[in-house]
């Protein structure tokens, strides 16, 4: 046997030895108490004291865990993103909101966020803690489909594909197509959430808190089937000999979780298949210093029988815890209905006496002198108008009873003020409606009066917020972070929200709101409306910018109920660009055509002075050209008539010169002007 094998072997015996103290432990004390709680929370205890009397039971246990649960689940069940993560820079405001409502949306619609609140809240006030199991279930699922019609390229395409695991196809030999059939692989992981049995839980009993240095423990009864499914050795689930499977099946708590139901046999049987046999599996987390590895580790260890199934090191337990009333230095804490055993105990007895009394005051019981009757049966016939005959007057005389002690009912509104004081529920908060009230004075009266029989519920309220609530959010986000690695499209709010959890960063921290109650919901909205008309009415309105109004007025409509909130208003980011107001449009339209008119009025006035100058500057010029024209036909008419002149004159020189000259007239030259 090598050292692996003697490393296991030993860390199988130290489990084994933890199991069994802590399961000791837990059936002599805490499974008692559960079975006792629950026998007084279906009201089958107190029994009746002797046979005749009444049997009337006092729903004190019933009453005080209701009204406690109901409250709390008012407060954080109601759906408003009573969990939201806290922005670490001005740049993380969006990437925030958008991981709180992933987050809502994995607890509440992936998981039934609901039930797991309920049934924590229930088991932390009947079991002392609330435990639920946070883990990331990797889970796929196979579909078949179908094909016909497909080239190669195609079906070889089909066949590439990561999630197509299984493929078959033939192909058709004169169209040369194939057609055949295929197998997805689907990917349902998810982060799951379930609460744990009370039975099924536990953990060393000096636990202070639930953290790795406590060795806990988580038991469950499967199947062999079951075991393979998950990925276990096989060879190591048949040789499981588990003598102890029907164990947790008769635990003393289960048994009277179900005996209502009169069943006599609670143990599940086998049915002859040995894959169908049932074992009690041991998840248990423990810290252990293995060979081979520095310094101790956080261990889950799964054991069944005699087997250790598997060994795995990891960071943190699974589980987180709702504890009501803690105590200092301890893991469990107070009974929260255990408290109320004594109150329903003390008013079912007093009752069923005052109950006792008046039937003995109404059916007494009578002395009869012998012989004094002569049919006895007629006083045993007890019907109205009866006759009895009697032999003398003082035959029949009534018995005489005490009567009943007054203090009797004081003792009752004892009890019932003493439980007030235990559980922190008063009248006044489980039955009275405050705004019923017509007079202010009263209601306000009342009001305060509910607000202070409420402190101990809002402590404990506060405990379910910073030690159930945080805790189980953070874990969420974590285990998305750590294992979705596709991004996908999610209806978040009304609005369709691209989710990659790998962009996203780590987170320590987150806030819980407090709003107890849709009445307390509609005054914080009435509040904001107030707020926000006042702000909206004094110099400060700038300071509202869209997104912030949008931000405002959507938290307005949630807290009123109203979550699709973009379906009445839009984002400011997908509002259209503003608009000009068409009364100013048409009045600047009207304005721009009269200076326009006025333009073209001017342009043409100007126009008209420039052609009229363009015409007078020419019509000078022409006047200008017609003078100089008569001005030249003038000089040029002067200078004809000097030169007609001047040529007379020459001619008639030349003619006297001629005649002078000429000897005789045979030989005188003709003048042409003779």
């Amino acid at each position: 046997m090598d050292k692996s094998q003697l490393d296991e072997k030993s860390i199988g015996v130290i489990i084994d030895n933890k199991i069994k103290a802590s399961v000791a432990w837990y059936n002599s004390k805490l499974s008692m108490e559960r079975e006792k709680v629950i026998g007084y929370y279906n009201g089958d205890l107190p029994k009746k004291q002797k046979e005749g009397s009444s049997g009337y039971v006092s729903n004190d246990v019933y009453d005080s865990v209701e009204a406690m649960k109901g409250q709390l689940l008012e407060t954080f069940a109601s759906g408003f993103q009573i969990v939201k993560f806290d922005p670490q820079n001005p740049q993380d405001v969006e990437s925030s909101r958008i991981a709180t409502l992933y987050t809502d949306y994995v607890v509440h619609r992936q998981n039934n966020g609901y039930q797991i609140f309920n049934d924590a809240i229930h088991d932390g006030l009947t079991a002392r803690a609330g435990v639920a199991k946070i883990w990331w279930d990797e889970r796929y699922e196979y579909r078949d489909e179908e094909f016909d019609g497909l080239p190669v390229d195609q079906v070889e395409a089909l066949a590439s594909r990561k999630e197509v695991k299984e493929l078959e196809a033939e192909q058709d030999e004169e169209t040369g197509l194939f057609k055949g059939k295929l197998t997805h692989k689907i990917d349902v992981s998810q982060v799951r959430i379930e609460i744990v049995n009370p039975e099924e839980f536990s953990i060393e009993p000096e636990a202070k808190e639930l953290s790795g240095e406590y060795f806990t423990c988580h038991s469950t009864v499967k199947t062999r089937a079951e075991l393979i499914r998950e990925g276990y050795d096989k060879d190591k689930i048949k040789r499981i000999n588990d003598e102890d499977r029907y164990g947790q099946d008769m635990a003393p708590e289960k048994l009277a979780r179900f005996r209502q139901f009169e069943t006599n046999i609670f143990a599940k049987p086998d049915n002859g298949q040995e894959e169908r046999e049932y074992v009690l599996v041991h998840e248990c987390y423990m810290k252990l210093v293995r060979k081979g590895s520095e310094g101790e580790r956080l261990y889950k260890v799964v054991r069944a029988g005699s087997e250790t199934l598997d060994i795995e090191e990891v960071e943190e337990l699974p589980f987180i815890a709702f504890v009501p009333l803690p105590i200092p230095h301890s893991f469990y804490g107070n009974n929260f209905a255990a408290k109320v055993i004594q109150t329903q105990n003390v008013r079912s007895t007093l009752t069923r006496q005052i109950i006792d009394h008046a039937n003995i005051t109404n059916n007494p019981r009578y002395t009869v002198v012998r012989g004094g009757l002569t049919n006895p049966r007629e006083l045993l016939d007890n019907r109205l108008g009866g006759i009895v005959n009697v032999t003398r007057p003082d035959a029949v005389n009534p018995l005489h009873q005490g009567s009943l002690n007054p203090f009797t009912f004081q003792l009752l509104q004892l009890a019932e003020a003493n439980n007030e004081k235990t559980t922190g529920i008063s009248t006044l908060s489980q039955g009275l409606n405050k705004d019923a009230i017509s007079n202010q004075n009263s209601q306000g009266m009342i009001n305060d009066l509910v607000n202070l029989s409420q402190t101990r519920q809002k402590v404990i309220a506060r405990n379910f917020a910073f030690n159930f609530l945080v805790p189980l959010y953070l874990r969420v986000y974590k285990l998305v972070l750590e294992n979705e690695k596709k991004q996908k499209i999610v209806e978040l709010a009304g609005n369709w929200v691209q989710i990659d959890p790998q962009t996203w960063k780590e987170r320590k921290t987150c806030t819980v709101s407090f709003h107890l109650g849709y009445g307390e919901q509609a005054r914080e909205a009435q509040k904001r409306m107030q707020l926000a008309a006042m702000v909206m009415q004094s110099p400060a309105a700038q300071m509202f910018q869209p997104k912030g109004m949008f931000n405002y007025v959507s938290d307005i409509f949630k807290l009123e109920g109203i979550h699709n909130v973009t379906d009445y208003i839009t984002p400011p980011d997908q509002l259209p660009p503003p608009q000009p107001d068409p009364f100013k449009v048409q009045e600047m339209k009207n304005e721009s055509t009269k200076a326009q008119a006025a333009l073209i009025t001017a342009q043409a006035h100007q126009a008209k002075v420039q052609l009229q100058a363009q015409f007078e500057q020419k019509k000078m010029a022409y006047q200008a050209g017609q003078d100089h024209i008569k001005n030249n036909l003038a000089v040029t008419e002067e200078k004809r008539k000097v030169h007609e002149t001047a040529n007379r004159i020459d001619i008639a020189q030349r003619e006297m010169h001629l005649t002078e000259t000429t000897p005789s007239k045979d030989e005188a030259i003709i003048s042409p002007s003779g």
